[in-house]
């Protein structure tokens, strides 16, 4: 039958929202800002994207016309399309009487779009190795048999990774672990029996009578969901002191490439190692422990008729992972009506979403995307998503705590007023198979700047 092209709806408004960045990226090192003062050699993919163009850079009525010829002369011809119009320009600009090949203007732009997402990670950190892969040839076959292989791998590393930063935690907590009461562990990476939790438990000198909770395969949602445990175990048991802990190795979703399965190509090119870890309580010990965030309210939600947007098989090869072409446009429609019931139980309410500082999930660029378009956020609201995105990757669970360090990490940095860049409430968002929707309302904490002289400790 040949080949088979789908066009999303909202293709032209998926360009249109990200054609300012790639403006910006292109021209801040020439130091050009004023869009209009460009010549513009932009693909005839469509009328609708040529208009979002013109009106997300606000450009002036005659700017895309060498291209609006070539669609209504030539329609859209492919690849050739960007060099019909490349001539197009240099011929009427000859024409008309131009001083210069791009009518009359020094300094243009030529865009091409077509089928693609790019990760924007630049960094992610691994198990695996190619000394591993070639000691276990089976998981770089597509399909061929390897879950022991993988799980003799994972088991016994996940807790060990997961302690490197449940220390990290403790030690900035600055109590003795004898002091934690309850322990919440999440992984999708292997299953055995005792858990993690049993295995950290040991490996920490935790009490024995520690209260444990193993939450198994709940992939990118899985930080939230161990919040929102945390926060109710906390509020609910006098005293408690809650460890959370999420570690991932992704060594069960690598496989070797497959022509008859590139979908798996996407969450491979995402996926990564991992581990984060918090304390969570409630009636604190103001001279011994110094909180970073509250956790106001929180809720797990699923999205209707979203069930194959993202899902996940335990197979004999590991788990195989698929991610719908959909999955962001879901999101992104979904997203203010989860904003909209979570800000409504604060008194007075909230409504307007630049009030607030954002900790997403940064499962994908395009997700990201979706969300700042469809509650209208500024183009820093989500930079703390995008920092983990691009120096980490998606490492599923621990990506969302990844991301609440990173947040009060920088407010202070920047000198900031409160742990949330500034700001007095935010919002954690988990998203994942179901599709799943975890929500975590958050309350800033002041940062106390110590006066010039006076020692810290």
């Amino acid at each position: 039958m040949g080949i088979s092209l789908y066009l999303a709806r909202n293709l032209p408004k998926l360009v249109g929202s990200n054609i300012k960045n790639n403006m910006a990226e292109a021209f801040t090192p020439i130091g050009i800002k004023d869009w209009n003062s460009l010549f513009y050699v932009v693909h005839t993919g469509g009328a609708a994207i040529l208009d979002q163009i013109q009106e997300n850079l606000g450009l002036k009525e005659d700017k895309l016309r060498a291209s609006r010829h070539v669609l209504s002369n030539y329609g859209n011809v492919g690849s050739p399309c960007v060099l019909f119009i490349l001539d197009e320009v240099r011929k009427k600009s000859l024409e008309e009487g131009k001083t210069t090949t791009g009518d009359g203007l020094e300094w243009g732009v030529l865009f091409g779009f077509g089928p693609g997402e790019k990760t924007t990670t630049k960094k992610r950190y691994f198990h695996l190795t190619e000394e591993i892969l070639k000691e276990n040839p089976s998981m770089c076959k597509y399909g061929a048999p390897s879950l022991d292989a993988r799980q003799e791998m994972v088991v016994p590393e996940v807790p060990k990774l997961g302690k490197e930063a449940a220390l990290k935690a403790i030690q900035e907590w600055g109590q003795p672990v004898s002091k934690i009461t309850h322990l919440v562990f999440c992984t999708s990476s292997g299953v055995d029996m005792p858990g993690a939790d049993y295995q950290l438990t040991k490996l920490l000198g935790l009490n024995p009578s520690v209260n444990r909770y193993m939450i198994y395969k709940q992939n990118s949602y899985a930080g939230g969901t161990a919040l929102r445990i945390a926060k109710d175990l906390a509020e609910n048991n006098a005293g408690a002191r809650v460890l959370v802990v999420c570690s991932e190795i992704v060594a069960m979703f690598f496989h070797g490439p497959s022509e008859n399965h590139l979908d798996i190509l996407k969450s491979q090119a995402l996926f990564a190692d991992g581990a984060a870890a918090v304390i969570v309580g409630a009636n604190l010990d103001t001279l011994t422990e110094h909180p970073l965030f509250e956790l106001v309210w929180a809720s797990q939600a699923i999205v209707p008729n979203t069930e194959g947007a993202s899902v996940g098989y335990l197979r004999e090869m590991g788990v195989t992972f698929h991610l719908s072409e959909t999955l962001p446009y879901v999101i992104g429609s979904n997203i203010e009506n989860s904003m909209a019931t979570a800000f409504s139980s604060i008194s007075g309410g909230i409504s307007d979403w630049n009030s607030l500082f954002y900790v997403v999930h940064p499962g994908l660029g395009t997700i990201l995307d979706q969300i700042q378009e469809n509650l209208g956020l500024k183009e820093d609201k989500l930079k703390a998503s995008w920092h983990v995105l691009s120096e980490y990757g998606n490492m599923l669970g621990p990506s969302v705590l990844f991301v609440l360090d990173e947040m009060r990490k920088k407010s202070k940095e920047e000198g900031k007023k409160t742990t949330g860049d500034g700001l007095e409430w935010g919002v954690l968002f988990g998203f994942g198979s179901g599709l799943t929707v975890e929500t975590v309302v958050l309350h800033s904490i002041p940062i106390i700047t110590p006066p010039c002289g006076s020692a810290t400790s």
